[in-house]
């Protein structure tokens, strides 16, 4: 049988400020923690199923039958280590690796993976995406046209192709043989071992796909996301009178929408959310305990857990953090960002587009009532 593995120890530092309290796996996006995405990804081919949590919080990842902490926090190299030593314990000889913090869609990436490594007779084969897809991503992957790799870049690294070749998206399959040089030499190098022996494959995932490094992702996360879930209105969610809803709309149990409101998906309002009087919600994912406030305007928008948008305030384009607070009249436009974050400019430079975004408000923030925030800001500041 295939051992499942969610590496979900990072930190996400590159998060920051929207998130800080909580780590990269934990955060929720349309109702799921991003873990959850990964999981589930992985249990379309295995029901042998772990997930490696960072230090001191496994306790939360209560959607896994099955949560064994790493030893160090955000390092990578602990998580490989402690799946192969849980792979040993199951006497498992395939352990079939996921990443935390990308999304796919259709489901399918996990199977695409294990098909090419039943196939191939390489010890170890990972999922790749175009370059376009992810620029930083998990790290670069020269291949050749074959499927076998010829080396593997960190992400980060001075030596990362700009325009062209393939980024690691997430799913790996490895042998025993292949795990233990990954367990041994490190994850990275130990990928570039296998590739200087031949061993290591590549295939291409030509879904949807988007990695959630730094806050302005889950703008297309959301996108993503949004094709994995269903689109039901709870029994036991409060909709008021003259309510709008159209399109893919999930309502979660516990959520209100008040009257004369208007919901245009793809949508998710989670639990206990609120979404007031007259207000307008198109494109956007409304977080549990989240409020909306009456004759606001939020459009392709992500507002986590425990956010506040007051009343009479237009967001465009934007990522609310947790328990922060948008005063009533704030106005936060898309617009080109006079320096646009590092993502997004690699993004235009190679598709030669421009990117309109609305801002980032950061965990915890209060925004003061008629607040105009520039596109491209990120507001942290108490």
């Amino acid at each position: 049988m295939v051992l499942g593995v969610v590496l979900a120890g990072g930190e996400g530092l590159r998060l920051r400020p929207l998130i800080r309290s909580t780590p990269k796996a934990l955060v929720r996006l349309a109702g799921r923690p991003l873990y959850a995405y990964s999981l589930e990804e992985l249990s379309t081919v295995t029901r042998s199923l772990l997930v490696v949590a960072p230090p001191g919080r496994g306790a939360y990842f209560t959607e896994a039958s099955r949560v064994v902490e790493q030893e160090t926090v955000g390092s990578l190299d602990s998580a490989i280590r402690v799946a192969w030593r849980e792979a040993e314990k199951l006497s498992e000889d395939l352990v079939l690796l996921a990443f935390t913090g990308f999304l796919s869609a259709p489901k399918g990436i996990s199977a695409a993976v294990l098909d090419f490594y039943s196939s191939s007779g390489y010890q170890a084969v990972v999922s790749v995406v175009p370059v376009v897809t992810g620029l930083e991503t998990y790290g670069f992957v020269d291949m050749k046209p074959s499927g076998e790799v010829k080396s593997y870049v960190p992400p980060g690294s001075s030596e990362a192709p700009a325009e062209s070749g393939y980024v690691f998206a997430g799913v790996m399959a490895a042998s025993s043989k292949a795990m233990d040089i990954l367990a041994r030499e490190g994850f990275n190098n130990g990928l570039n071992k296998l590739a200087a022996e031949g061993v290591l494959g590549a295939v291409v995932w030509h879904g949807d796909w988007v990695e959630i490094g730094y806050p302005w992702d889950l703008l297309e996360a959301k996108r993503v996301a949004m094709q994995l879930v269903q689109p039901v209105i709870d029994p036991d969610a409060k909709i008021g009178r003259e309510v709008s809803i159209e399109g893919r709309v999930a309502i979660a149990r516990g959520a209100r929408v008040a009257s004369s409101s208007v919901i245009v998906g793809p949508a998710y309002i989670g639990p206990g959310a609120s979404v007031e009087p007259g207000a307008y919600v198109h494109s956007t994912v409304v977080e549990a305990g989240s409020t909306v406030g009456a004759h606001s305007v939020v459009l392709d928008t992500v507002a986590l857990e425990a956010s506040t948008v007051g009343p009479h305030s237009y967001l465009e384009a934007s990522v609310i953090g947790p328990r922060a607070l948008v005063g009533a009249y704030t106005l936060a436009e898309a617009g080109e960002p006079p320096s646009p974050p590092k993502r997004l400019a690699g993004l235009e430079k190679l598709l030669k587009i421009k990117t309109e975004i609305g801002a980032v408000v950061g965990e915890a923030v209060k925004i003061p009532p008629r607040t105009t925030l520039g596109p491209g800001s990120v507001v942290d500041k108490h």
